[in-house]
């Protein structure tokens, strides 16, 4: 990485071709004559080349937090790469929840249609037959269209949802869609076993601690940068110039850069970055106290939707035997036309029941699991 290769020798190359107006040239007045004579020591047109490698030997630990602040800033951002794989994961999850609630409740409005259908035939009959009132008959039809009603929005409902659903995974909107049936099973769960596991797996509290421990060694760094720099220098130079030999040469020295005094900059830089990294921090310990509160919140959510599913699935089975009977009893004269329309209403809203809990109690363990960040476990 670049703060690893702080620490490794660095390497110069330079070369220039020169042209001057004139050389240069000394001038000298010989002690027996008055006449000064000139001698050349630089030719007028010239190549020049250089190399140097400088090595660090002492960074007053400069290097060392630029490496570390490098690794944490590399946590932080695979912690924000987890946190958008999960939430997307979540999204997606809802979308498909959201075909197969839309797809249940068409097959709930289809079969309610169905049934007011088959109704309406056995009122027409009695009314035929003299043994129903035409209010029975306008009350069976007026049922059937508000059923009918129901199945068109259904409908509508379903293609919306599978267009969101196609959308989130980058489809045509209107591309096919086969999706397999979810079933709930009830774990059993443990509110603060979930919790302690929500803490240490959550990529976002990963994400603020490598953030604040970046902060913290950058802050270090530019402390270190006060300190003396030493390092190894080796130099190589070659000047074409055919009065001076040799034209090339080399040397070895160890220096040291020292900044005795930059009038507070560097301090108020490194305070700087050290109030992030507490402000960060701080974050950090809010965002635990969140986090607790949502497996809270999550946990007593399943466990509502949980007991709302037990509730709706045991009534299931009523609603369509009542339905039978009182249709039943209508064909023979001994409920009314009202009482099989209520009986028809009650079976629809059961079901309704039913599936909406189902598919709460669906997002309610997906939800748990997106806020303990244990998509691919088991809660137990």
């Amino acid at each position: 990485s670049a703060a690893q290769a702080e620490g490794r020798p660095l390497v110069k190359l330079n070369a220039a071709y020169e042209l001057r107006t004139d050389e240069l040239a000394y001038r000298i007045l010989p002690p027996a004559s008055p006449v000064p004579v000139t001698q050349p020591f630089m030719q007028r047109e010239f190549f020049d080349f250089g190399a140097q490698m400088r090595v660090p030997l002492y960074t007053g630990g400069r290097v060392a937090h630029g490496v570390e602040a490098a690794a944490h800033g590399e946590v932080s951002a695979e912690a924000q790469r987890e946190t958008r794989w999960l939430d997307l994961r979540y999204r997606v999850a809802e979308e498909y929840v959201a075909v197969l609630r839309a797809r249940d409740e068409q097959t709930v409005a289809r079969t309610y249609r169905d049934n007011l259908a088959a109704h309406l035939h056995d009122v027409e009959a009695l009314y035929r037959e003299g043994k129903a009132p035409k209010n029975d008959l306008l009350a069976a039809q007026v049922a059937l269209a508000d059923a009918r009603h129901s199945l068109v929005a259904a409908r509508h409902g379903l293609d919306a949802a599978i267009a969101a659903f196609n959308r989130r995974l980058g489809r045509p909107l209107d591309a096919p869609v086969s999706l397999e049936p979810l079933h709930f099973r009830p774990e059993k769960v443990d509110l603060e076993e979930l919790t302690q596991r929500a803490l240490a797996m959550r990529p976002e509290l990963a994400d603020l601690a490598a953030q604040a421990a970046a902060l913290c060694h950058r802050s270090e760094q530019a402390r270190a940068a006060r300190k003396p720099q030493i390092y190894a220098e080796g130099v190589y130079g070659f000047r074409e110039n055919r009065y001076q030999d040799p034209q090339g040469i080399a040397a070895v020295r160890v220096g040291a850069d020292w900044t005795m005094a930059d009038f507070g900059r560097t301090e108020h830089q490194a305070e700087e970055l050290a109030w992030k990294s507490q402000a960060v921090q701080h974050q950090f310990d809010h965002l635990a106290s969140t986090i607790r509160l949502q497996v809270r919140r999550a946990w007593l959510h399943l466990d509502e939707t949980r007991r709302r599913l037990e509730v709706a699935e045991a009534a299931l089975e009523q609603a369509d035997e009542n339905v039978r009977v009182t249709r039943s009893r209508y064909r023979n004269g001994l409920a009314t036309n009202t009482d099989v329309l209520k009986a028809e209403l009650l079976r629809v809203r059961t079901y309704r029941n039913y599936n909406h809990s189902l598919y709460d109690a669906i997002l309610a363990m997906m939800w748990l699991k997106r806020v303990t960040a244990t998509w691919d476990e088991p809660l137990q």
